[in-house]
């Protein structure tokens, strides 16, 4: 896989795992201030859901690209 195809592969990879993981572990404040939104969340930080996310999808990068790098996934690309 070259530099721009891994590229493009981590960043789709990234926006997937960023959908399926960024409500997880969200609490909602139960006595919301005055003119805040009854399911805005308590402490939301998305500089911590970021790296968590980035780490993750940098596991299934390096794991995807040890499949097709050593011709593991050979017959899906047929």
């Amino acid at each position: 896989m070259g530099i721009v195809a891994g590229i493009v592969v981590f960043s789709c990879v990234w926006w997937l795992v960023f959908f399926m993981f960024a409500s997880r572990g969200i609490e909602i404040d139960d006595n919301p201030m005055v003119g805040t939104p009854k399911g805005a969340p308590k402490n939301f930080s998305f500089k911590k859901r970021f790296w968590k996310i980035t780490k993750i999808t940098l596991l299934i990068y390096v794991v995807l690209d040890l499949l097709l790098r050593y011709d593991c996934l050979v017959w899906i690309l047929d």
